[in-house]
């Protein structure tokens, strides 16, 4: 099984969003993610969301857990993370090759996002927090551009 963190960090009023322009895998290329990748063998969630943060935009906020999502007929999990912090907000910066932008959430409709952001984001910044593990079924982008 494979297992991925994913993060939003928001500014202080919960209105804009880091996000990344993705260059792989090539499904998610041009499209915009979270902050996160793989977690490695022998590492916790919330301790690959701090490592991939600091690898990808180079600051450390405060991150917490608000939904997982497991996906059998993909074999993977995804620990989905939120954090609200100004200075981080700020002060983010790509350290890698992709491309970090900020969003003002009100737009997801109108910008090239991985289609499950549209109903995440929108969950992390309530105080919605799912307990325990929800299993989904996965399809593919289209149907959420077609609908």
């Amino acid at each position: 099984m494979k297992e991925y963190c994913c993060g939003f960090l928001f500014n202080s009023t919960l209105d804009s969003v880091v996000l990344i322009e993705k260059k792989r895998p090539d499904f998610m290329v041009g499209l915009l993610n979270g902050i996160g990748g793989l977690i490695e063998k022998g590492e916790s969630a919330i301790g690959a969301m701090y490592r991939e943060t600091k690898e990808e935009i180079g600051v450390s906020p405060i991150w917490y857990p608000f939904i997982t999502l497991d996906v059998p007929e993909k074999d993977t999990t995804i620990h989905f993370f939120r954090a609200r912090s100004t200075d981080a907000f700020r002060d983010a910066r790509m350290q890698e090759d992709e491309i970090l932008q900020r969003h003002c959430v009100s737009a997801l409709k109108s910008i090239p996002v991985v289609s499950d952001l549209r109903w995440l984001i929108p969950m992390a910044i309530t105080r919605t927090v799912l307990r325990g593990r929800v299993t989904c079924t996965w399809t593919p982008n289209d149907w959420w551009e077609n609908t």
